[in-house]
């Protein structure tokens, strides 16, 4: 190797982290008037300079639809699909597929006019490399609102979903997990759930099964945190749940390289106010660390990824609003054992936004995909670049 390869990839190094270690200020903001009441659930790199973002968008007054969104590394829009099944389709979590497909779990909604009230079910869509649908999936409605929330990959080519049941089980609400194979059809599928609500939110793919974030709600109507790990064959691992006094829940789970997770969710430090916590579970579900994160209002991540030395959080922060409350996006590195390096916020005035999904260029530089609105149903898809 020359000396100037040697340079290069040492100073490469030396930019790469060192970057991570500075607040990354703003470089361009992109909104899609085009494509009005919308909002990214989820996003990643699909090839080189070519970003997808998953969502939903409301395509008129009584329906909505998936939209997949298609963007460069600028946040540039170069193409959009969007997809529908019932009267209101709700994408909640995309994943990439290793044939260059792309596939999304969500709620199928239909309204029974005669009965008065909203059916629906779990709903998973895939699409080939050419964004062809080869799968779209949706099992029985129901008499009531059953829903996806999450999916991932598993090793035979199939997936995980995880979503909420409310049709049967045994509470008011109880977690439904669903493997499938690669066309979508059932393999098997659980409940988990006592009297009152239990609530699934994410899932990732580890070594030898799934760990599946969700909250339970106890008798005294206290939400808790639980974070369940399972077998392929849906054999629980373990299962933690909070057992300190203030309410919690979790939101999102990473998986790391050795078997452990980061787990994203929140706890209520009272008069309505939640904290952002992060949390690392090693194999064994054994709690190595918790950090919390936050000011004297409602502050929340949804989603992380893994750097080099630490992870990048995505969410919203009202902590530094006026009295009228509004969020901003907010992005913060911490370290390996949970330690904030650094923390920014991103958003105008008047306008709440939230960082949804968190994607990094081969420049080094962060795509944050996410929400912007003043009022719920006015809401649009922002992509906000930072370095």
């Amino acid at each position: 190797m020359t000396n100037t390869k040697q340079f290069i990839i040492v100073f490469l190094m030396f930019f790469t982290g060192l970057y991570l270690q500075a607040q990354p200020q703003l470089i361009a903001t992109h909104t899609y008037p085009n494509h009005n009441n919308a909002e990214i659930r989820g996003g990643f790199e699909m090839t080189e300079n070519q970003y997808f973002w998953g969502g939903v968008v409301n395509s008129s007054q009584e329906r909505s639809d998936a939209i997949l969104l298609q963007t460069d590394e600028n946040g540039k829009e170069t193409g959009v699909e969007t997809f529908a099944k019932g009267q209101q389709e709700e994408m909640r979590a995309m994943v990439k597929l290793a044939d260059g497909g792309v596939a999304f779990v969500g709620t199928s909604q239909f309204h029974n006019e005669e009965e008065g009230r909203i059916e629906g079910s779990i709903w998973l869509l895939r699409l080939d490399k050419d964004k062809r649908v080869i799968v779209n999936k949706k099992w029985d409605v129901f008499d009531v609102l059953d829903e996806g929330t999450y999916l991932t990959n598993s090793p035979d080519g199939g997936f995980l979903i995880v979503g909420n049941i409310r049709s049967r089980g045994q509470g008011k609400s109880d977690i439904w997990v669903v493997k499938t194979d690669a066309q979508g059809n059932m393999i098997w599928e659980k409940t988990f759930g006592g009297k009152e609500d239990d609530v699934a939110t994410c899932v990732v793919n580890v070594k030898n099964g799934y760990v599946i974030t969700s909250y339970v709600t106890t008798p005294e109507k206290k939400k808790k945190y639980r974070v369940i790990t399972c077998s392929q064959d849906g054999f629980v691992f373990w299962d933690k749940s909070d057992t300190e006094v203030n309410e919690s829940q979790a939101n999102f789970v990473l998986a790391l390289k050795d078997g452990s997770v980061i787990v994203l969710g929140t706890e209520d430090i009272g008069k309505g106010n939640e904290d952002a916590i992060v949390m690392k579970f090693n194999a064994k579900g054994r709690l190595l660390w918790k950090q919390k994160y936050g000011g004297t209002r409602k502050d929340i991540f949804y989603t992380a990824i893994e750097v080099k030395d630490g992870f990048l959080l995505g969410g919203s922060t009202f902590s530094n609003r006026n009295e009228w409350g509004w969020g901003d996006m907010w992005l913060m590195k911490i370290g390996k054992n949970g330690e904030k390096d650094w923390s920014n916020t991103y958003g105008e005035a008047n306008l709440q936004e939230a960082i949804k999904a968190i994607c990094l260029t081969p420049k080094q530089e962060i795509l944050l995909g996410g929400e912007q609105f003043k009022e719920a149903r006015h809401k649009k898809m922002i992509i906000v670049k930072v370095k």
